[in-house]
């Protein structure tokens, strides 16, 4: 009996070791922000015209913004973007909407760039809810006038924000289905999640929103396989679109893409927006 005590305690050490491991790790393998300098902060070096914007997330934090406006500024997108880098590099595809009549807010996340604090989900979800309130609020922005967008990792806060507040439209590039899935498929099907606290349920929330959903993923996606976005699609309530990249990756699309890439980003926002505010017949 006090053979088996002793292995049971083993046990529990070592399963609250590995406990303690996975989650101390689980931080370093899900953000990858790149702090200012990093990155190409000159807007002409980029090609791009943007203002600098800030305001404050619900607990306090400052963040920074780069708000990219359109001429017409009728569609606006709030774009939460993925796990690695900061803003600086998606101005290029922010300059390309609004050339095309599309404005954006690309938000850092808190720890990236030039905002405050260490990432978390938790908190990542709270800088995508001051993000829509500075639009709708210090903007004045018409809610029905903003889509909703996520790439990879910032599928998860923007999804979950389509749960609860209004907006025209909803996309999703190169989304993960979970945390759970994510980490599986990492680790060869080990459960491994099961040990850590990231959930990121995107496939949750695309089923309870009801605005139009557009999915959109690359073919030869080597960090997020094109079947995870097919499943997040499948997952889906309607009403809901998938456009398959040919060729692309999973940092590559614009390069790959192109034109048609944005083309598909434009044409939704418009008919959300459209449709939202009762101009489709």
């Amino acid at each position: 009996m006090r053979s088996l005590l002793v292995a049971a305690g083993v046990a529990l050490v070592g399963l609250g070791i590995a406990m303690v491991a996975v989650r101390w790790l689980e931080r370093g393998m899900i953000f990858f922000p790149a702090r200012y300098p990093a990155g190409i902060w000159d807007p002409a070096r980029l090609g791009v015209e943007v203002e600098d914007v800030w305001f404050r997330s619900a607990d306090g934090l400052s963040l920074h913004a780069w708000w990219f406006a359109a001429a017409d500024q009728r569609p606006v997108v709030l774009w939460a973007h993925g796990n690695g880098g900061n803003l600086t590099g998606r101005a290029p595809d922010a300059q390309a909407l609004a050339d095309a009549g599309v404005s954006v807010l690309v938000f850092d996340y808190r720890g990236y760039g030039r905002s405050e604090g260490a990432p978390s989900e938790a908190g990542i979800y709270l800088d995508a809810e001051a993000a829509y309130a500075y639009l709708t609020r210090e903007r004045n922005i018409d809610p029905l006038r903003i889509v909703l967008m996520g790439r990879s990792i910032g599928a998860a806060p923007a999804a979950r924000l389509a749960t609860r507040v209004p907006h025209a439209g909803l996309i999703l590039v190169s989304p993960p289905p979970s945390a759970k899935r994510m980490a599986r498929a990492m680790f060869g099907g080990l459960p491994v999640d099961l040990l850590g606290t990231s959930r990121f349920p995107v496939v949750e929330w695309v089923a309870q929103r009801r605005t139009p959903l557009l999915v959109v993923h690359g073919e030869r996606d080597e960090v997020i396989p094109f079947a995870y976005g097919r499943e997040v699609y499948e997952a889906a309530a309607p009403p809901k679109s998938f456009v398959a990249l040919p060729g692309a990756g999973h940092n590559d699309i614009s390069a790959v893409a192109g034109s048609r890439y944005i083309n598909a980003l434009v044409a939704f926002c418009r008919q959300a927006v459209a449709g939202a505010n009762g101009l489709l017949h």
